[in-house]
């Protein structure tokens, strides 16, 4: 099967983290005996930046992991038109699928994610070309109501196009209603390399609390509520054991300050921007993992605690709610503090309940590289059939 991805952000030598689970997903249904092939959505930019020689405009072929990666940028050349940038993004990527399409040949299914702006650039290419498409969406855009004009136009017109809407998690069915009306939508997680997150049993966490840390890993911004956390965890019974915070961003100053504030800054330490491999290390050794979210779309970081078989706490943030049960974590409501705070002196008092292996094998089952790949194909499998089978015109 020959499969185009067409992601909305991707990672680039400027930011390696950025859009990695699109990536992930890339390789792993390579893995899996198909041809992929990446476009990238050019990145638009000030015509101020013309003379910087870190912008390319040229058309790059790099084979990346295995996997062909078509990338450019342009410029801006009417300046302060957002209209006019996407319709310069537009031109150009057309210009790379024809690319694309001279050396590789048409592919049997599109895959974007994201409907801004891969979604929508990946419906055009669909209608022109007469391709099947379907569509994961990621964003927390829709749950914070930052969708421009420009853009729900944009969406509705793609959303006409495109064969099938996956979501990573339930609450963004939700908050896709007012752009994809009624169509039924189905839910496939992101795809998390669960063996690079391993069990090491003879870290086992004092369940007294003297050893007992909780991590927590995001960004530093507000809808992460890292401030309620450090808050919830100042009011716990438990004045043992400790907090990581992993990450960098705006609110970075005013965490730090908080702590001092409610005298717990010796029980609370900032990691900063963490690496893969930091990542993985801090997940082995963490006695539990806890975020406490306004909005999670699917929630990566729960995946691969869960592979490191560590119990999580996570809110009703939307991604969450299809990822913890009974045997692996607590659920908790968005913005309460007092339940925070319940949650993870419960947590310790009843940690021995627990079971790595379990928590372990039970993501393995869910969100395994073989159990999503498996689900994708099926979906594919069945828009190329739909396809054959009208003769080449299946948009609905």
């Amino acid at each position: 099967m020959k499969i185009l991805i067409i992601p909305s952000w991707y990672p680039s030598h400027r930011d390696s983290l950025e859009g990695i689970f699109f990536k992930e997903q890339a390789i792993a249904l390579k893995k899996d005996d198909n041809k992929v092939f990446v476009v990238v959505p050019p990145k638009i930019y000030s015509m101020k930046k013309i003379f910087n020689s870190d912008v390319n405009t040229k058309i790059e072929n790099r084979t990346e992991n295995g996997i062909v990666t078509i990338r450019s940028n342009d410029y801006a050349y009417i300046p302060k038109s957002k209209l006019a940038s996407m319709l310069f993004m537009k031109r150009k990527f057309i210009k790379m699928i024809e690319y694309l399409f001279d050396r590789y040949g048409k592919p049997d299914i599109i895959h974007a994610h994201s409907f801004i702006w891969g979604g929508v650039l990946g419906a055009y290419i669909s209608k022109k070309y007469n391709i099947p498409i379907v569509l994961t969406e990621h964003s927390t855009a829709f749950s914070r109501d930052m969708i421009t004009n420009i853009q729900k136009k944009a969406i509705r017109s793609a959303n006409d196009i495109i064969n099938e809407i996956i979501v990573v998690g339930p609450g963004l069915s939700k908050d896709l209603k007012p752009y994809i009306g009624d169509r039924s939508v189905k839910i496939v997680p992101n795809i998390v390399n669960i063996n690079e997150f391993k069990l090491e049993e003879n870290i086992i966490k004092n369940k007294d609390g003297d050893d007992f840390t909780f991590l927590c890993i995001g960004l530093l911004t507000y809808k992460k509520r890292v401030d309620l956390l450090i808050s919830a965890f100042s009011k716990m019974k438990n004045q043992k054991c400790k907090l990581l915070i992993g990450g960098d961003g705006e609110e970075k100053e005013n965490l730090m300050s908080l702590t001092q504030t409610l005298k717990i800054e010796n029980r609370v330490r900032f990691l900063g921007r963490l690496s893969r491999d930091q990542v993985k290390k801090q997940m082995r050794e963490c006695s539990v993992f806890v975020l406490a979210s306004r909005h999670e779309t699917f929630g990566i970081v729960f995946i691969e605690a869960l592979a490191s078989g560590k119990p999580i706490i996570a809110t009703r943030s939307g991604g969450p709610n299809n990822i913890v049960n009974d045997f692996n974590g607590v659920l908790i409501d968005v913005d309460n503090e007092e339940q925070l705070t319940d949650s993870m002196d419960q947590i310790i008092s009843n940690y021995s309940k627990y079971n790595p292996i379990e928590i372990r094998q039970d993501c393995i089952n869910r969100f395994s590289e073989d159990t999503i790949v498996n689900k994708l194909k099926s979906i594919y499998m069945q828009h190329i059939a739909k396809k054959s089978k009208l003769g080449g015109d299946n948009h609905e």
